[in-house]
This record gives C-alpha cells, sequence and structure tokens, in this order.
C-alpha cells in the first residue's frame, strides 16, 4: 500500500458549515481532467492533486468524488463503512447549502453514479485477478466489514433519495452492496477458517515438538535402567544354567510368557507405554463423491501425523496432497455440484451449440465484459 493521504479535515469531520466557494470556470475545468485521471487508473495522483483544491477551499462534490476514489484504492475495502459515511455527509452539506450554491439533483446523481462504478470496478479487477491487492483485503479485513457496509449503504439510500428523485446511482451502490456481502463476505469467512486451521496445525507440531524433546531428553536414562535389567537377567541365567528343567518347568515357562503376552496387550506395547492413537477415517457423507472422501481421509491422516509428531510421515502425505491441488479436476471430486449445469447443458445442447463457437464480434465481448464485471446484474437484466 502507498503513503497514506493526509485527510483534508473540511472533507470529514462533518461539523463545519458547508463551504460558500464553488468551483468557477477554471477549476472546473481542472476537476474534469482529473476525473479523466482517474478514469485512466491514476487515481492517487489525482487524489493528491484533489486535495491541493479542497484546501484552498474549491469545493465542488465531483472534485470530492475524484478524492475519494484515490482514499479507497489506497485504504482497500476496509475504509468502505467510512467511506460511506463520509459520502453522507457530503449529501447533508449540499442539502443545507443555500439552493444558489446548492449542487443540482442531476449533477449530484451522475457524480454518485461515477463514484460508485469506480469504486466497484476497483473491487471487481483485484477480486478476480487475486492479487496481492486482493489478499492485503482478505488479511485486513473485518468479519464484521459486510455488515457494517450493508448498514452504511442503506443509510447512504435513504439520504440519496431525499435529495434525487429516482436516483440511478443507487443502482451501483446497491451491487457494491451485494458483492461485500455475498463474494466478499464469503472470502473473508474462508480467510478467517483458513487461518484457524493453520494456527491449529502449527500448534499441534509445536507441542508435538515439545513432547519429542522431552521424550529425548528423558530416553538415557531410560535406557540406562533397561541396560541394568539386561544385566540381572543374564546373571539370573547363568546362575541356573546347569538346572535340569523338568516338564512343570516348561509348562510353568508357558504359562508365564502367556501372561506376559497379555500384560504387553493391556499396556499397549513391548515397553509399557501407551499405543500411539490409531487413525480413524472420518465420518464420510454418502453424498460425496470417493475422490473427495479419499482426500478428506488423506487429510485427516496428515493432521493425525503432525500430532504424532511422525512429520517424515507427514511430509509424504503432504507431497501427495500438493500433487491433488496441482492437478485438481473439480468434477472429479464435486461431480453434484455441476451435475445441474451438464444436465442442463445435454437437454439443451442443440440449441447452444451456435452460441458455442469462437467468440467474435463486439456485441458479444459487450455481454462478456458485462458478466466478468457484474454477475448479478447480468442475469437479472
Amino acid at each position: 500500500m502507498s503513503t497514506r493521504l493526509e485527510l483534508p479535515p473540511d472533507l470529514l469531520d462533518g461539523h463545519r458549515p458547508p463551504l460558500t466557494a464553488r468551483a468557477d470556470g477554471e477549476a472546473r475545468s481542472a476537476i474534469l481532467q482529473l476525473a479523466q485521471l482517474t478514469d485512466r487508473g491514476e487515481c492517487l495522483d489525482a487524489a493528491q492533486q484533489a486535495v491541493q483544491l479542497l484546501r484552498a477551499d474549491v469545493y465542488d462534490l465531483r472534485l470530492a468524488g475524484v478524492y475519494l476514489v484515490g482514499l479507497f484504492v489506497e485504504r482497500g475495502v476496509a475504509h468502505l463503512p467510512e467511506l460511506l459515511r463520509c459520502t453522507r455527509r457530503l449529501l447533508a452539506h449540499e442539502a443545507a447549502a443555500p439552493p444558489p450554491l446548492r449542487t443540482a439533483p442531476r449533477v449530484v446523481d451522475t457524480t454518485l453514479q461515477w463514484l460508485f462504478q469506480a469504486l466497484f470496478t476497483h473491487t471487481q479487477f483485484h477480486a478476480q485477478r487475486r492479487d496481492e491487492t486482493w489478499t492485503e483485503w482478505l488479511q485486513c479485513g473485518d468479519p464484521d466489514l459486510p455488515a457494517a457496509v450493508a448498514g452504511e449503504i442503506e443509510q447512504l439510500t435513504r439520504a440519496i433519495g431525499e435529495l434525487v428523485e429516482q436516483p440511478a446511482c443507487t443502482g451501483v451502490l446497491g451491487r457494491i452492496g451485494r458483492w461485500v456481502t455475498g463474494d466478499l463476505a464469503r472470502a473473508l469467512g474462508r480467510t478467517a477458517k483458513d487461518a484457524a486451521a493453520k494456527a491449529e496445525v502449527e500448534a499441534s507440531a509445536a507441542e508435538a515438538k515439545a513432547k519429542a524433546v522431552e521424550a529425548k531428553a528423558v530416553e538415557p536414562e531410560s535406557d540406562a535402567e533397561e541396560e541394568e535389567e539386561e544385566l540381572v537377567e543374564e546373571d539370573d541365567f547363568d546362575e541356573h544354567d546347569d538346572h535340569e528343567h523338568t516338564d512343570d518347568d516348561f509348562d510353568d515357562h508357558d504359562d508365564h510368557d502367556d501372561h506376559d503376552h497379555d500384560t504387553h496387550e493391556h499396556h499397549g506395547g513391548f515397553d509399557g507405554r501407551p499405543a500411539p492413537p490409531r487413525l480413524r477415517a472420518p465420518a464420510l457423507d454418502e453424498h460425496e463423491s470417493p475422490a473427495l472422501a479419499s482426500l478428506r481421509h488423506k487429510l485427516h491422516g496428515f493432521q493425525v501425523l503432525v500430532q504424532r509428531g511422525e512429520l517424515a510421515k507427514a511430509a509424504i502425505v503432504a507431497r501427495d496432497v500438493q500433487q491433488i491441488i496441482e492437478r485438481f479436476d473439480p468434477v472429479e471430486f464435486l461431480p453434484s455440484l455441476f451435475a445441474g449445469y451438464f444436465r442442463t447443458m445435454s437437454r439443451h445442447l442443440d440449441e447452444l451449440l451456435p452460441h458455442l463457437g469462437e467468440p467474435d464480434g463486439t456485441p458479444w465481448q459487450v455481454l462478456s465484459r458485462f458478466y466478468q464485471a457484474d454477475l448479478d446484474g447480468f442475469i437479472e437484466e
């Protein structure tokens, strides 16, 4: 992330009255250039220049929008609730301004539509690329963020409705809300779950390592005791080496062996220590595929081996799991998920074939980009 912008207090505190100095023709031309700079992806540079104009008491809702886009690019999705609150305060300033200085409702609507579309486009770009910025968003994201954004969007939508009749900008704002409470919420949930699982594995590995170190520290004393016992047994054997054994002696010896064998089974091992936990396969779902059941078994086995401290065996399982991940075929592991898709495809294959050829032409490209940018809107419209 870049160095954070210094926030102009007149833009965010919401306690001062609306500014009376509106943008003149020269300033409006500069604001238009900053908006174009933002559209080209140079959002931070445009926002830095917007800061200078805002500090000079040049006020325009479009100028504030340029600044807010840059602020979002810099701080990410975690800043969305504050950004939406700031937008709502700007609308309150507009409503409180004298009529000659108030921005026309149509301009308010188009400016907010530009702002929300810029935010939505930026989120979709990084969400689809799964790049470093997306990773940072998920790592820094609060699990309560989707609910906070949804609440702010609800309040902002009401504020827009009070100022603009039949606004178009709320459509894009709603898409942001659906993405945040849908895709982003699921991604944040998976990230939190993976982090918890990783912490649990690391804790188990650390505990197993500590137990191994402790056991190794005790081993020399145990070995010495075993050697002493062996010497005593050898002496006893030498003393009775010349003794003539009878059939009763051999019978007694056999009974003693049987008793020892039972004792060893009772304690779990010949060293008297409890037997290590046996690997039990996780409960299987009758609807899951054999490939998924096998994978779940291996994942469970890996955790058991790590807990036992048998890291060499765990590494063998880990290598196998990594190979499965690299050549992962979702249809093989989740056939029920795709069953409906293939069933519908097979039933309507003849009708679909003319549209499944090589994509060509502007209509296909436009629809394809619409699909990639906004799946909900693509399906709804």
